[in-house]
């Protein structure tokens, strides 16, 4: 359902080089986890469920565990964009449902861990 990440509205593949380090090693779909620096925490997901009879139609809802209090559920919407996260281990959910409004049984999750800077280390 993961079809892409971002860091600072640039796009992020598997071994792109980003403030002169690879972010990902996979696909964003296929990484179960990932790590950002304290400095990288203007981040966002981007995502796409299937439904072949009427794609318009999938609507969609997300979280960041750790970071918002409950499900943001953003309609035909297919991006989830952060700011401002603090260090710390935080999970990006996504789910989706089908147009009668049913959600899907399995969410898409990753794992994601954000690097306190040195001086709180």
């Amino acid at each position: 359902m993961l079809t892409a990440f971002e860091v600072f509205n640039r796009s992020v593949g598997p071994g792109d080089i980003v403030n002169g380090r690879r972010i990902l090693d996979c696909s964003i779909d296929e990484c179960a986890d990932l790590t950002l620096r304290w400095s990288e925490n203007v981040f966002a997901f981007r995502f796409s469920g299937l439904h072949f009879s009427n794609p318009q139609a999938k609507t969609y809802a997300f979280r960041l565990t750790g970071f918002d209090r409950d499900w943001n559920e953003v309609g035909t919407r297919r991006i989830a964009t952060y700011s401002q996260a603090q260090p710390g281990t935080y999970v990006f959910q996504v789910r989706a449902a089908n147009p009668d409004g049913r959600w899907s049984d399995a969410d898409t999750a990753v794992s994601l861990r954000i690097e306190p800077p040195y001086w709180m280390t």
